[in-house]
């Protein structure tokens, strides 16, 4: 199946996962306008989805991806990454524990069958993000998520934060992202996908 950019239709839809407009088949004054504010949004989106996934690209690396993870607990993945990120020097391990804390205060799902889970910026040595892609979603609060990003990024890098929550909240907005990096099989189609 073709990736769908954007729908333009002449009735009411209910809500879908891409950007829509509808107008009247009489295509009037009013409807022109409608439909060019609506592209130029739509082009606005995708240029700033751009720039976001450049950043998000460069701090996921092949070595903090993880593939088929079989956990039952979203505490599990965090700690799992958290250890993952902690191994390759790149967070302090108090950092796992403040992650943690932070998931029992309010669950980090975002939609979409992803979850954002954080810890301290204080306590990372080096910016970075490790993927857990489950083998099946788990319930993680009020939603189930098989995609979590374990956003690791220093205090000196909060400007990065921004750019990468974009990214990540569009992706969220759109269940085709997470139902077809799950489907991917090694690191670098995941890599990939995500640039």
């Amino acid at each position: 199946m073709n990736n769908i950019d954007f729908i333009i239709s002449t009735v009411s839809l209910k809500e879908l996962p891409v950007p829509y407009v509808v107008i009247s088949p009489l295509l009037e004054e009013k409807d022109k306008d409608k439909l060019n504010q609506f592209l130029q949004q739509v082009e606005a989106n995708q240029e700033s989805n751009r720039k976001d996934s450049k950043q998000l690209s460069k701090l996921v690396r092949g070595d903090l991806v993880q593939l088929e993870i079989d956990k039952g607990h979203p505490y599990e993945v965090i700690e799992m990454l958290g250890n993952l990120l902690f191994q390759k020097g790149l967070i302090e391990k108090e950092f796992i524990h403040s992650a943690l804390n932070r998931e029992r205060k309010s669950a980090t799902a975002i939609g979409g069958n992803i979850a954002i889970p954080h810890g301290d910026p204080e306590m990372v040595i080096q910016s970075s993000i490790a993927v857990a892609i489950l083998k099946e979603p788990i319930q993680w609060g009020n939603e189930y998520v098989a995609v979590i990003f374990l956003l690791a990024i220093s205090k000196q890098d909060q400007n990065l934060n921004r750019a990468v929550i974009g990214q990540l909240a569009s992706y969220s907005e759109n269940l085709e992202f997470s139902n077809r990096i799950a489907k991917l099989t090694d690191v670098k189609s995941v890599l990939d996908y995500i640039q």
